[in-house]
Formats: C-alpha cells, structure tokens, sequence
C-alpha cells in the first residue's frame, strides 16, 4: 500500500515539474564518513594521563535520505533545486596513543535534516570556456547530542548521572566520566562557488563558506539539563 501511495505520488509531483529521486539522491552540505590520525593531546581534568595523545578519530555518519524532491535538472538545463529528508546516525570516535590504546565512550549525535539547495551554472563572457557553478543550501536541523558517560556532570560530585551528590556541583567540570546530553534546533547556510567545472562527471574546484545558530533545550529525553546550561549555554553560532 505504501509503494502504491508512493507510486501515485511521484506521478502527481512529475506532472507539475518536479521528480522524485528515490534512489541516487545528491548529498549536499551533509555530514561525511572519515578515519583519520592526528597528533592533537586532549586534556582532561582528573586524567594522570593528562594530556594524552590522540591515536585516531572516525565518524561514522551515513546520510540515509526519504524520497527527495528534485525541480530541474543541473547536467542538461544548468540549474536544478533540490529538497530533502535526511536521517544520519552520526557517531564520533576517538582512541588515545597511551600504553593501552583506550578507546574513549563514542559520542552519539544522530539527527535529521530538511534541507533546500540549489545548484546553477554561472557562464562568463567566454561561452566556450568552462563555467562556474554555484551551489547554495540551507539546513534546518533537529539532533541529539549525547557524549557516552554516566558520571556526574561537576568533579566534585560522587554517583552517576542524574544521581549525584551533592546536587548542586561546582566548577572544575568532571571531564573524564561527566555525562553531557542536549537536544538541540540547528540552523545552517551553506554557499560554494566551483571553478573549472565539469557538468557530467560533477567535478570541481570549490571555494565556499558557511554559517549555523544551534539552540539547546531541555524538551524530551536526553534534554539539556539545568547544570549544563549555565556551562554550555543555551546555544552557539559560528562562521566557517
């Protein structure tokens, strides 16, 4: 039944322009799978280790997509707008260079993603060179953070996590075991601007630049808690 509804759907979309990509779905200022070394040390209060060598990092975020919209087509018509559904378990890993190798617990930050972008070949006055592109996105995001420990969350504290004692902690944080979550409401604006572009094999030199606003809050399970908030804040932007 679902295929069925799906079937009729996409009929009703091709008939006023639109398609329904339900496979081949372009990625777009989404997160990426990578594994790489690094001789970065990490600090943690409370660590004899401290500072300790970093061994490896790894994310591990496929980008699972929903049907996605697509309006136009960027390899025969120079320009195409694209709208997805986007789900991605996204999971961070990191292992220290110490006797041992400990792995530290993974940090889990699965979310979904609405996205809009637009892609649009830009011709100069030489017709017969090879063109620009430009790509333009904007993601509204709805995620989960949460960093794998159940220690409490102040370094004076003693218990697990929501279970401390005392209630109410003070500064140092506890950065070896303290359990952080947050729910959080994401904001993203992406732009790249690819020269020498190559319209069929999709390829590019990129130059590009983005900017998000993150809110955190307390709503649901995992939320933010009290304690967190007066650390971390109720949210944070950035340029790129």
């Amino acid at each position: 039944l679902l295929g069925v509804l799906l079937g009729v759907w996409a009929g009703e979309v091709r008939a006023k322009g639109l398609q329904v990509e339900f496979d081949l779905q372009t990625p777009l200022f989404l997160d990426r799978t990578y594994l790489f070394a690094s001789p970065n040390r990490i600090q943690r209060l409370g660590d004899p280790k401290s500072p300790a060598p970093l061994l490896i990092e790894g994310q591990f975020a496929p980008n699972l997509f929903l049907p996605q919209l697509r309006y136009g087509d960027f390899k025969q018509d120079g320009r195409e707008t694209l709208f997805s559904l986007v789900f991605t378990p996204k999971i961070l890993l990191r292992m220290l260079n110490t006797d041992s190798n400990p792995i530290l617990p993974p940090s889990y930050m699965p979310k979904f993603t609405l996205q809009a972008a637009h892609l649009r070949l830009l011709h100069g006055p030489d017709r017969d060179g090879a063109p620009r592109v430009l790509a333009l996105g904007l993601n509204v995001i709805v995620g989960h953070h949460s960093n794998g420990e159940d220690g409490c969350f102040f370094a004076n504290q003693t218990g697990t996590d929501p279970d401390c004692t005392p209630a109410e902690g003070q500064l140092p944080l506890n950065e070896v075991t303290g359990s952080f979550s947050t729910n959080l409401l994401r904001f993203e604006l992406h732009g790249r601007l690819g020269f020498e572009v190559d319209p069929h094999k999709l390829s590019a030199w990129l130059i590009g630049a983005n900017a998000f606003y993150e809110l955190n809050t307390a709503i649901g399970p995992g939320g933010m808690s009290s304690q967190q908030r007066a650390v971390y804040g109720n949210g944070h932007w950035g340029v790129g």
